[in-house]
């Protein structure tokens, strides 16, 4: 990925997970992807893609949730989710944490939903108004990801960039793998590609 005369981080891909294109992403990467996010949905995308890497969700879990599993009556913005079984992969229910910084930016797209509609979808189809199915909402991922020119990762990327980041900042792979609401390490291995945390991350991550 090229921008200017600056060539953009690009991994290897995660071993183990049969999908060669869910690496995460760096830094650098993440802010062109929220560049990317302009336009008459701008502020709806932010939220999408901030759900995966502040809290770590799923895309198909992002796209199923109803207003009152983000927002309160209040319409103040919960710091976790809570995605019953029947909406998770492993069937078990799961409590993702959101970070306080994404809790900051979805304050934008809340101020655009009415909380009184609390259970209806978070992010409605502009056809119909019901949930946008876990494909469809897959695929608006990848074409903002392709939209901000980056190369060879998709919509899991997000999720595997909320893994790394956790590693980076000195958080065990135990903890991240209960936070990603998987059962078996190895899979939250996989996502992480290189498990020693990278000290430029860390540095560059510092504040006072």
């Amino acid at each position: 990925m090229n921008h200017g005369d600056k060539v953009l981080y690009k991994s290897g891909r995660p071993s183990g997970t049969g999908k060669g294109s869910a690496r995460p992403l760096s830094t650098r990467e993440i802010r062109y992807l929220y560049s990317s996010c302009i336009g008459r949905n701008g502020v709806r995308n932010q939220a999408i893609i901030t759900l995966q890497l502040h809290a770590g969700l799923r895309v198909g879990e992002v796209f199923g949730l109803r207003v009152n599993q983000l927002v309160d009556a209040k319409g103040k913005i919960k710091s976790s989710i809570i995605i019953s079984g029947k909406n998770m992969k492993g069937k078990t229910s799961h409590t993702y944490f959101l970070s306080n910084m994404g809790q900051e930016i979805l304050k934008e797209y809340v101020k655009t939903i009415n909380p009184a509609r609390s259970n209806a979808p978070l992010f409605p189809s502009p056809k119909n108004g019901d949930f946008i199915s876990s494909n469809a909402g897959a695929q608006l991922v990848r074409n903002l990801i392709k939209r901000s020119g980056i190369e060879d990762a998709s919509s899991h990327s997000l999720r595997a960039s909320f893994a790394r980041k956790l590693l980076d900042k000195g958080v065990g792979v135990a903890l991240i793998s209960q936070a990603l609401a998987h059962k078996n390490l190895q899979t939250t291995v996989s996502y992480l590609g290189d498990i020693a945390p990278k000290a430029e991350n860390a540095v560059a991550d510092l504040c006072f």
